[in-house]
C-alpha cells in the first residue's frame, strides 16, 4: 500500500478546501431541502462528497477520500447548521468508499461505482439519525436509498469527469506513469 508524501496531503487539502467553499455555497439550499423533503435533500447533498471522491481518484491514495472529507468539514465547520454532525456526515461514507477502493490504486469504473454506493448506503444509514421518526415510511426508506446510491455514483462519475479534464489539460497528479496514462482518471 502506498503511503501520502506531502504533495498529496497538501493536494487532498486543496481539494478540502475546494469542498469547503462548495458546501458553504449549497448549505442554504440543502438546508431548505432538508426541512422541506429529504429525498431531495438526499439528492442534493451528494455534491459535497465529490471533491473527496476527487482527491481518490486523482491521487490513487488509499485514505484521501476520508482525509480530503475530514478537511472539508473542518473548514465547513462554522458555516454549517449540522454542526459537529457535519464531519461524520462526510467521513463515514468516504471511509465505506475507501474499503471498497484500499487496495486497488487503478480501480475499474465499476469498482468505482460500488465503492460510491457503498458511500450511499452508510449515508442513508446515518440519515435517519436526523430524520423525524414520524417521517419514517416503507416508501420512504426504499426511495431514499435509491436515491443515495444514485446521486454518489453520480458523484463519483462527475469526480471522474473532473479528474479526466485536470490529466488532459496538462495537470499532473504525481501518480507513477500519469505523463503515459493520458485521460486515464482512475
Amino acid at each position: 500500500m502506498r503511503t501520502a508524501t506531502t504533495t498529496t496531503l497538501l493536494r487532498c487539502a486543496a481539494f478540502g478546501a475546494v469542498g469547503a467553499v462548495i458546501l458553504f455555497l449549497v448549505s442554504p439550499l440543502t438546508s431548505t431541502a432538508a426541512v422541506l423533503n429529504p429525498v431531495l435533500y438526499a439528492a442534493i447533498a451528494a455534491v459535497t462528497m465529490v471533491m473527496p471522491m476527487l482527491a481518490r481518484r486523482w491521487t490513487g491514495v488509499p485514505g484521501a477520500t476520508v482525509l480530503t472529507a475530514a478537511v472539508t468539514g473542518l473548514l465547513a465547520l462554522p458555516v454549517t447548521a449540522l454542526g459537529p454532525a457535519l464531519i461524520v456526515a462526510l467521513v463515514v461514507p468516504s471511509a465505506a468508499i475507501d474499503l471498497v477502493l484500499a487496495r486497488r490504486r487503478h480501480p475499474a469504473r465499476v469498482t468505482t461505482w460500488v465503492a460510491a454506493a457503498a458511500g450511499g448506503v452508510a449515508i442513508w444509514a446515518l440519515s435517519f439519525a436526523v430524520i423525524s421518526p414520524d417521517l419514517v415510511s416503507p416508501v420512504l426508506v426504499i426511495v431514499l436509498l435509491a436515491v443515495r446510491i444514485v446521486s454518489y455514483v453520480i458523484a463519483m462519475e462527475l469526480a471522474g469527469l473532473v479528474a479526466g479534464r485536470l490529466r488532459r489539460s496538462g495537470v499532473r497528479s504525481g501518480r507513477r506513469g500519469d505523463a503515459r496514462r493520458g485521460s486515464f482518471d482512475a
